[in-house]
């Protein structure tokens, strides 16, 4: 009977730090990598941005894709040294703005066009005018996050880039 009662205790112990292992490995650590398949989370409680005429939103993060030889390459999301940061401003008017920060802390400054605006949605584009790069800005007013995408090439070899990022709203 003593042997029965301590297996079963040695059972339960182990199940027990699996468990606990499991937990760790799968849910907690430090998520600024992952491996093949793996999801990243970045906590974040939205605010919301209804009606402002100016939202600022932070990119942290950025997933790029390539068509290079024959194969359509998809590179695992990477934290920017330097988050890209946007400022959508004159949001109120026909004519909106988009100035930028981007990762090799470049200035960036453009008009926008509004593709849709909805109570819970605010979708901007634009194409430069030189290289023919096509963004698309998608603010979603109620949870205070943003996507912003990036298709152009380089030298004949078609990239893209998309992001999710953090808003917040100037009155």
């Amino acid at each position: 009977m003593e042997t029965t009662k301590n297996y079963t205790f040695k059972l339960f112990v182990a199940a027990v730090a699996g468990l606990i292992v499991g937990y760790f490995v799968f849910n907690g650590g430090d998520n600024s990598s992952a491996g093949t398949g793996s999801n990243i989370g970045d906590k974040y409680i939205g605010v919301s941005l209804k009606d402002s005429p100016t939202i600022a939103c932070t990119f942290e993060r950025t997933t790029a894709v390539a068509y290079e030889k024959n194969a359509i390459v998809h590179e695992m999301p990477h934290k920017e040294a330097n988050p890209i940061v946007f400022i959508f401003s004159a949001l109120n008017t026909e004519s909106p703005k988009v100035q930028g920060v981007g990762s090799n802390n470049t200035l960036y400054d453009s008009n926008a066009v509004i593709l849709g605006n909805t109570a819970d949605k605010l979708i901007l584009g634009e194409v430069t005018p030189t290289e023919k790069n096509v963004f698309i800005y998608t603010i979603h007013k109620a949870s205070g996050v943003a996507t912003w995408t990036k298709q152009y090439e380089i030298f004949g070899t078609p990239l893209g880039l998309i992001s999710m990022g953090k808003c917040s709203a100037s009155y």
